[in-house]
């Protein structure tokens, strides 16, 4: 991967966007310095005479900015690709580095330059074209631009199967950047209304000064107007200037293309025009232009052709960086700036498109798609939502003999505390999730065909927002009234890994999950510790509170598990608890009546509270029958009610919540660490609770540099020794951000287990993994 390490900034190089966006034409000397500084900060630690080395060897052959782009990206796509057939294909052996690659450059314009130096096109008489376009174009990217990687093994094994299971897909963030590519070109000024709306949010700020000085949202707006007005002005330099395409003042034709008082283009690609049949799919003609672009800088080497199209690659490797989670973008925060930026707002109005790019091209990767949606509080969005949906997969399954299965999963919303009581934490995200809960039960008992593919519920988004004691009673209701299924995502970030851990048994006890209920991501039980601790370093902050908690979730689960080597650290772990306690409320408590506490927190407090007056409970938002004579058989200590209340109360949340300075390995050393991993699987293992893992959104969040430290492999290890871990599903997250599909995150797998273990094994657990994804799909009995 020598070239691509250097190339693979192209389209990422702000100062030259910057440049052009200013009316200058950037040199190729410029762009080569760039690309070298672009590839040392990436690795600041490697001496620069070994950049300067692979700086000769990549630009041996590059003199030009069209040797740049026709060479340049070619080179990186021959590194990766392989044609069989006319059908383009990523090599087996560099699928999961081809994963990497594609937050930096997406997939089509990669496709193109493979296609157009294996399979040129001829001339441009009408015919040649149409018949390019059908033969090579359409095949490669008739609903995605994603290729597969060519593995006969994987291949043959969804043939037989129908297709994978994707366990865990947010149906919104699915829509890649090459399809949202073509809606910002067409539709401009709704996609800039969308994003002035997401720049309200301080973490969408972050996002666009993180990735581009350039953006406010005016400015993204402008940069869409002027890509429309190259494209344009390509079309005619190719087709009707073609002789004029090397005479032109590139200055001046700069000046131009930038200024705000020209047109602003066309909605609809000037390349349709050369179709005979109107098609519909603007993804398909953008990759027509990419080739008859390289052809026409080929034959035409020095026109200024070159530098409108690089201008024009790098806005859409702009718009690629604020829609695919980026390599040096780690942690939940990074990819919830992608979820809130509404770049993908208007795309994601309807689904067919969606569901088309997500079963592929050869409409096989999926056997079964259980798709997450936000449930509203309002009927008529749920059923707007539903109606949406269903058109969406009709639509998908009128184009096939045999369609694959389909279910539906609500997911509350974690949000953050408002702090709107004194006396209860999260107490309006506390109603407002029991009104979501009353109205999907409802919903799914009278919203007739349209509600019968909801299946189960899901708590989701960042778990520094709210703990699972928010969601058990609502996550109890939907169990007493007859939902069958239930996941929640959990141990995905975290500040330690024993929070993460904490996270997970949370999640579990809290909520009350039982055989067959699932736990996404899951990612704090098989990260490797010594890994963790040589990103965070021997000290860390962390809040009072949490490492309290933790502290007794830590000598709980000890104890609960009869954990006989970890009994020696019990005392000192008593010791921390007592003193932050103390610390926090300035009180001393019994270690029991704290831990007590601690898992009493799965109950609704506002119920709790009023435990000695129903009356009273009655009229509260949150009441519940099931959950009050829960309570009432519960037995709770009046003890424990007393530090439940110093717990819910505002005057102790500033203590509670200040950062302190720890040792990473307080108490609690490496090998403990791993073991409490190990242990907590083992509960996990006897409760039948299913692990969804998913790929590539865990190493782009979690604490990965690439697939080869995928926490994946640890869990597989250890069963291997013996070890009880439970059963494993497979989803794709987000397919959108993570730049993926069902298909190529089972192939992740797969490639990243065969470089340890070889074929053989990785196909038997890939088969593990699909008879898992049978067995704990979620689906109506």
């Amino acid at each position: 991967m020598v070239v691509s390490v250097m190339l693979r900034h192209l389209l990422n190089d702000d100062l030259s966007l910057s440049e052009y966006v200013e009316g200058s034409k950037v040199s190729f000397t410029d762009v080569k310095r760039r690309l070298f500084l672009k590839t040392r900060e990436a690795a600041r630690d490697i001496p620069d005479h070994y950049y300067r080395l692979l700086q000769e060897n990549v630009f041996n052959d590059k003199k030009t900015i069209e040797d740049l782009l026709c060479l340049g990206i070619y080179d990186i796509a021959k590194e990766y690709l392989e044609i069989r057939a006319d059908i383009v294909y990523v090599q087996q052996n560099n699928q999961n580095e081809w994963q990497e690659l594609l937050t930096y450059i997406p997939p089509l314009i990669l496709q193109a330059a493979f296609l157009h130096g294996q399979k040129t096109l001829r001339d441009l008489r009408a015919e040649t074209i149409n018949e390019y376009y059908s033969h090579y174009i359409v095949p490669n990217c008739r609903y995605t631009a994603l290729p597969r990687p060519f593995i006969p093994h994987l291949q043959g094994f969804s043939a037989l199967h129908g297709g994978f299971h994707d366990l865990h897909v947010h149906l919104n963030g699915t829509t890649e950047t090459d399809h949202v590519w073509q809606d910002h070109l067409s539709y401009p000024e709704v996609v800039y209304k969308e994003l002035s709306k997401g720049f309200s949010k301080p973490k969408v700020k972050e996002q666009l000064e993180q990735e581009s000085h350039l953006l406010k949202p005016l400015k993204y707006l402008n940069l869409l107007h002027i890509a429309r007005r190259i494209r344009q002005k390509l079309f005619e330099f190719i087709f009707k200037q073609r002789a004029e395409s090397g005479k032109q003042n590139p200055e001046l034709l700069l000046y131009k293309i930038v200024d705000t008082t020209n047109d602003v283009g066309f909605n609809k690609s000037p390349f349709c025009r050369l179709l005979y049949s109107d098609d519909d799919n603007a993804m398909r003609v953008e990759m027509l232009m990419y080739i008859l672009v390289f052809r026409h800088m080929q034959a035409q080497p020095g026109s200024i052709v070159a530098s409108l199209f690089h201008f024009y690659l790098l806005i859409c490797g702009l718009c690629n960086r604020l829609l695919v989670q980026q390599t040096h973008q780690h942690g939940f925060e990074q990819f919830q700036k992608h979820t809130l930026n509404g770049l993908r707002e208007f795309s994601e109005k309807t689904y067919a498109k969606r569901f088309f790019q997500m079963q592929g091209n050869e409409m096989n990767n999926l056997a079964f798609l259980e798709g997450r949606f936000s449930p509203q509080k309002d009927r008529g969005k749920n059923i707007s939502m539903m109606q949406a949906i269903e058109r969406g997969w009709q639509k998908l399954n009128a184009n096939l003999a045999v369609g694959p299965g389909f279910s539906l999963v609500g997911h509350f919303i974690k949000g953050p505390d408002n702090n709107s009581s004194k006396l209860i934490r999260y107490k309006s995200l506390r109603i407002d999730l029991w009104q979501r809960a009353l109205e999907l039960r409802s919903f799914i008992d009278h919203g007739g065909h349209y509600s019968q593919s909801i299946v189960g519920i899901d708590a989701a988004s960042s778990e520094f927002d709210t703990p699972p004691e928010v969601f058990g009673p609502v996550f109890r209701y939907m169990r007493r009234t007859g939902v069958l299924h239930f996941t929640y995502h959990a141990g995905e970030d975290f500040f330690h890994i024993l929070s993460g851990l904490r996270s997970v048994y949370e999640a579990i006890v809290f909520t009350e999950l039982s055989k067959g209920d699932r736990i996404g991501h899951c990612t704090a039980s098989g990260l490797s510790v010594k890994r963790w601790l040589s990103i965070i370093g021997e000290q860390m902050l962390i809040r009072r509170g949490e490492w309290m908690d933790t502290l007794v979730f830590v000598r709980h689960l000890i104890k609960k598990m009869n954990v006989e080597e970890l009994a020696n650290v019990v005392p000192a772990l008593e010791s921390y608890i007592l003193k932050y306690f103390k610390e926090i409320f300035g009180l001393q408590r019994d270690v029991q009546d704290i831990e007590e506490a601690w898992l009493c927190r799965k109950y609704c407090p506002m119920i709790l509270f009023n435990r000695n007056d129903k009356a009273r409970a009655r009229l509260l938002d949150v009441y519940d029958d099931g959950e009050w004579d829960q309570i009432a058989n519960a037995n709770i200590r009046v003890e424990t009610v007393e530090i439940l209340q110093l717990y819910h109360s505002a005057f102790f949340r500033g203590k509670y919540n200040e950062p302190i300075l720890i040792n990473s390995q307080e108490v609690i050393n490496e090998n403990h660490i791993e073991k409490l991993q190990l242990i907590l699987l083992h509960f996990m293992h006897k409760n039948e609770i299913i692990i969804e893992t998913l790929p590539t959104s865990n190493v782009r969040i979690g604490h990965h540099r690439n697939f080869e430290t995928y926490h994946l492999w640890n869990w597989f290890k250890w069963e291997e020794d013996g070890w009880c871990i439970p059963p494993i599903v497979v989803g794709t997250d987000d397919t959108g951000i993570f730049a993926t599909n069902i298909y190529n995150e089972y192939a992740n797998v797969y490639c990243d287990l065969i470089k340890k273990v070889g074929r053989d094994k990785a196909m038997t657990f890939i088969g593990r993994l699909q008879q898992n994804s049978v067995l704990y799909r979620f689906q109506r009995r």
